[in-house]
């Protein structure tokens, strides 16, 4: 029995051992963040061959690696896996948000942040076309159309003709509009027109939801000073009050306000609290839920440098010369792809970013061969060992170097 138990004590440790080889030191999981890229740094004892969401990213690992997660909006999961069969994962969600929502508001978070953000997040609202969102400005009802339409995901019908004069089948939200008018939450301001870029009225948006929603409509008594019982919105307003939907625009006055416009942070907050809006922002939040590889996020790593070399590797100085430059880059894969690829020829009088190509022009001989290359003539004045530079950038700006030599003798 005591020779069972040391066996079962070694075995323990042996595979704490193997287990603890691998480790993410960031990010860490359950991350929440407004970024889009995250480095992902991992450490270990001869990591070997490693693996992240399940595309191979290196062989024969020391100690370190490191590499980008791009982030979608949302959930995002990160599964690494080592040369032991030991795996990691990471749970990490990434927020939208907009640079207006983020500023203080009289040294005060804004009050409709969280809203806004989750809500961008889960795709129903957006934002301006330079990036921002414009919480206070009054929302327009082609605008209004299309985060109902998201909001109650509803399918969007094939349009072979015009929805109304001031919606052509060709814009952009026109099957949004089109939908919403089918199932009767909205009608146009006139047989013509739906008045797109109108604003929507306080009072509207009331009627809209309750229709939506699809609450009976309640008995009541008047609540707020400006509804009058009689008044032709009273019983949508009341109703959606009672249910959750809207309130009142003054903590010191029972006021609604039923002819000003509806702001657009306002109408994402009447949006939020629709029924299954609640639920999926709950789920938005829970690490249980969610993560798992149809959430795989982009991984992306500097580029792979297979060789740079120079042809011929010695010239004579003061007279003119023609050099070839080759550098030979691993596959990308489903990496991000190479923006460009620089050399630094001033140690020979020539310019500090001189480009290579792989697009057969410029001394280089195929096309997309992952071979970059460029023919130079010069004519050194000095002799000497000369160490040329090369820098690889991706598109999300990550580099990788190499250096090659030319001797310049008499």
């Amino acid at each position: 029995m005591r020779k069972i138990g040391i066996f079962i004590v070694v075995l323990f440790l042996f595979v704490a051992a193997v287990s603890a080889d691998l480790r993410i030191t960031q990010p860490k999981d359950k991350t929440i963040t407004l970024k889009q890229v995250l480095n992902l740094e991992i450490s270990g004892k001869n990591l070997g061959e490693l693996s992240i969401n399940n595309q191979l990213v290196g062989l024969g690992l020391n100690d370190s690696f490191a590499c980008a997660l791009f982030l979608r909006d949302g959930k995002n999961y990160v599964k690494v896996s080592g040369s032991k069969g030991d795996t990691k994962a990471l749970r990490i969600l990434k927020l939208k948000t907009f640079p207006d929502i983020e500023e203080l508001y009289n040294g005060k978070k804004f009050w409709g942040k969280s809203i806004v953000v989750s809500m961008a997040t889960l795709g129903y609202i957006e934002g301006y076309p330079d990036r921002y969102f414009y919480p206070t400005n009054a929302i327009a009802r082609g605008e209004f159309a299309s985060w109902l339409a998201r909001v109650k995901k509803m399918p969007l019908p094939d349009l072979s003709k015009d929805v109304f004069y001031d919606v052509p089948k060709e814009h952009w939200r026109a099957k949004h509009i089109k939908a919403v008018l089918e199932a009767g939450y909205m009608t146009g301001i006139s047989a013509d027109n739906f008045g797109l870029d109108d604003f929507l009225l306080r009072r509207e948006a009331a009627k809209i939801a309750v229709l939506a929603e699809g609450f009976p409509l309640h008995e009541f008594q008047p609540v707020f000073v400006d509804v009058a019982a009689d008044s032709q919105y009273a019983q949508y307003i009341y109703t959606a009050f009672a249910n959750g939907l809207v309130e009142g625009v003054s903590r010191k006055i029972k006021a609604y306000d039923p002819d000003r416009e509806l702001r657009r942070v306002e109408a994402a907050a009447l949006l939020s609290r629709f029924k299954q809006v609640k639920q999926e922002m709950v789920r938005l939040y829970n690490f249980n839920q969610g993560y798992n590889e149809e959430n795989f996020c982009r991984v992306n790593i500097a580029p792979g440098i297979l060789s740079f070399a120079v042809k011929p590797k010695e010239i004579e100085v003061g007279k003119k010369s023609v050099i070839r430059f080759n550098l030979e880059l691993s596959p990308r894969g489903n990496f991000f792809p190479v923006s460009k690829v620089l050399i630094d020829l001033s140690p020979l009088g020539g310019l500090p970013d001189v480009e290579l190509y792989d697009d057969g022009t410029n001394g280089d001989k195929v096309k997309g061969d992952s071979i970059y290359s460029l023919n130079v003539s010069l004519t050194p004045e000095k002799k000497g060992q000369n160490i040329i530079n090369a820098t690889v950038v991706d598109e999300l700006g990550w580099e990788s170097q190499a250096t090659t030599s030319l001797r310049i003798v008499k």
